[in-house]
C-alpha cells in the first residue's frame, strides 16, 4: 500500500510517496507567498495554497495512495462564515491579536495545550470585530482535509494549537463557546470540528 506523507511548512512544502518500506518519489517547493504582510497582518490566499498542493495530491492519485499523513504549521486558521464566505489563510506569522483583550482575560490557555500569544487563533479572532456565531473553524490541516476529502478533521495536536480545544478532552468532538472571543457568552461559536485523537 502506498501513502502520501505531506509536510506543509511555512517556508517549504515537502512530500513523499512511501510504500511502507521505500521512498517512491519525493519533492519540495516553496509555500505560497503572502498577499498581505504589513508587519502585523500576514495572510495567504487559500487558492494559492490549494493550487500549490493540487499537484501533490495528483501525484498521490497517480501512485494509488490509500492514506495521507499531513503535518502543518501551527496557529494558522481560516473561518467559513455562516453565509458561506471564507477568510483567507491567517498565518501563524500574523501578529494582529491583542493579548490584553478583555474577552480572553481569565482564559487558562494551558488547559488548551498552549499559551497566550498574539498569533493564537483564539486571540487573533478578536481583532476581526466580526460576529462569527455559526461559523466553521479550520486549522490549515483541517482545511486541506476539507478541500481534498470533504471533511473538516484534524489531529488533536493541531486543534489544541488554536487555543479553542481542551487538551485533555480531545478524545471526541469538541466545540468552542463564545465566552472566549465574543459577546454571546456560552453559546457555541463554531460547529464541531472532528478531532482524530490518534
Amino acid at each position: 500500500m502506498n501513502y502520501l506523507l505531506l509536510d506543509v511548512g511555512s517556508t517549504f512544502v515537502k512530500y513523499m510517496i512511501y510504500n511502507g518500506r521505500d521512498e517512491i518519489v519525493s519533492s519540495s517547493f516553496p509555500f505560497p507567498k503572502p498577499y498581505l504582510d504589513n508587519g502585523v497582518k500576514y495572510e495567504v490566499y487559500r487558492s494559492d495554497i490549494i493550487k500549490t498542493l493540487s499537484s501533490v495530491f495528483e501525484e498521490a492519485l497517480k501512485y494509488n495512495c490509500k492514506k495521507a499523513f499531513i503535518c502543518v504549521q501551527m496557529h494558522g486558521y481560516l473561518i467559513k462564515r455562516k453565509d458561506g464566505t471564507m477568510t483567507e489563510y491567517v498565518s501563524w506569522r500574523d501578529k494582529r491579536g491583542n493579548i490584553d483583550d478583555e474577552r480572553i482575560s481569565g482564559v487558562d490557555f494551558s488547559k488548551n495545550g498552549t499559551s497566550l500569544k498574539r498569533n493564537l487563533p483564539a486571540v487573533s479572532l478578536c481583532s476581526f470585530n466580526e460576529d462569527f456565531f455559526g461559523a466553521e473553524f479550520f486549522t490549515l490541516g483541517s482545511y486541506i482535509s476539507y478541500y481534498f476529502a470533504g471533511v473538516n478533521i484534524t489531529h488533536k495536536t493541531d486543534a489544541c494549537a488554536s487555543g479553542f480545544f481542551d487538551a485533555d478532552g480531545c478524545g471526541g468532538a469538541i466545540h468552542m463557546t463564545e465566552e472566549k472571543v465574543g459577546a454571546n457568552a456560552g453559546r457555541p461559536i463554531f460547529p464541531i470540528l472532528q478531532i482524530n485523537p490518534n
